[in-house]
């Protein structure tokens, strides 16, 4: 039994030592990408037929940007 516990402990800890590199790590990663894009707009159409079908036309704008350094930030 005691075996188990000490098993038990050495895997949670492996998966808490991953967790918190990886917590350090995405910012880090999230960063350093230059480019990000937001959604302009979203507009739906939703057309009822009378047999009760739907035709939805759905039109999207994204806008792609590159992030502009803030001042005294390094590149």
């Amino acid at each position: 039994m005691k075996t188990r516990q000490k098993i038990y402990q050495i895997i949670y800890s492996i998966l808490l030592a991953i967790l918190i590199s990886l917590n350090n790590i995405a910012p880090a990663t999230a960063a350093t990408y230059p480019y990000y894009f937001y959604g302009d707009f979203i507009n739906v159409d939703i057309d009822v037929q009378t047999n009760g079908d739907m035709l939805i036309t759905e039109n999207q704008k994204y806008v792609f940007t590159k992030l502009v350094p803030l001042r005294g930030s390094k590149k």
